[in-house]
Order: C-alpha cells, then sequence, then structure tokens
C-alpha cells in the first residue's frame, strides 16, 4: 500500500492511494458494507456513482458465514454477488459448505430447523435489522437469507439421510 499526495489546499488533500489491488484516488467516498453488503445499494448503484472502494465490516463476516467462507475469497476485494443468478450460485455454494461443517461437528438437522428457522431469520432481518426501509431490494435480500437457511438445514438433513 502506498500513499502519494498530489495537491493541498489548506487543510484539504488530494491524494493516491495504491492498494494491491487497484488504485483509490481520494478523497473518497467509501459506503460501508455490513454481512458483504450495502443497504439499499447493488453492485450496479455503486458502480453509477463511482464507488472506488467499499469498506466492509470484517467482524459480522468472521462470524457469518465465517472465516472459512471468506477465505474461499481470497481477499474481500469484489462485490458479493453480480446479479441474481450469481447469489443464488453463491447461496447453493455456501449452504453446502456450512452444511459440511456443521456435520463434521456432530450438528443434526430436524424438520423444525428448516420449518421455523427461515422465518425467524426474515422476520429478524426484515423487521428487527429494518430490511424493510430498503424497499423491494431490502425484501429480496431477506427473502433469500431466509433460503439459505432453509437450504443449509436442507442439506444438513439430506447428509444425516444419506448416512444412515
Amino acid at each position: 500500500m502506498n500513499f502519494e499526495l498530489l495537491k493541498t489546499s489548506g487543510t484539504a488533500r488530494r491524494g493516491r492511494l495504491t492498494l494491491n489491488h487497484g488504485v483509490v484516488e481520494t478523497p473518497v467516498f467509501m459506503p460501508v458494507g455490513t454481512y458483504g453488503t450495502v443497504k439499499a445499494m447493488t453492485p450496479q448503484s455503486l458502480d453509477e456513482i463511482g464507488a472506488q472502494i467499499c469498506l466492509g465490516n470484517t467482524f459480522h463476516l468472521m462470524i457469518r458465514p465465517g472465516t472459512e467462507v471468506v477465505r474461499l475469497h481470497g481477499d474481500l476485494h469484489h462485490y458479493s454477488y453480480r446479479d441474481m443468478k450469481h447469489h443464488l450460485s453463491r447461496i447453493n455454494e455456501y449452504t453446502s459448505i456450512m452444511a459440511d461443517e456443521y456435520a463434521k461437528k456432530g450438528r443434526r438437522a430436524h424438520l423444525s430447523d428448516m420449518a421455523f428457522r427461515p422465518g425467524f431469520n426474515f422476520v429478524k432481518k426484515y423487521f428487527f435489522q429494518r430490511g424493510f426501509l430498503d424497499g423491494a431490494p431490502g425484501f429480496v435480500i431477506c427473502v433469500l437469507a431466509a433460503y439459505y437457511v432453509f437450504l443449509k438445514y436442507a442439506k444438513l438433513w439430506e447428509r444425516q439421510r444419506s448416512a444412515s
């Protein structure tokens, strides 16, 4: 990483930050993503406003989906999902990883996990974490998060059935 000071004017300064994955001109608008997403903005929207960099709260990502999933990506230097097809593909990939992890740890899936956990997850994200404030994109993200929970437990259940 290298910072080059290009110009100053009083206390203001203009510079260039060179990172392993590219160059960022400063000053810069840096949206912040939590759980790998910037609320109310799609990756296309971030491109349209010219966002050169996006900060991620890696603490949340360490807890869920977990360090193993984050490690699969190398560094966090890309958008989480390009479009719906990509998002669903990642859900499929991550739920397989998590089902395998749960199985290794001896965790078991029950019908109640598949029936209730997805709905609880949706309610938590949409109402308590205020996904409804993001309109239709917030609704879609919350539905997909609930689907992630369902699929993770369905895959764990499937592994249990095939092992017995």
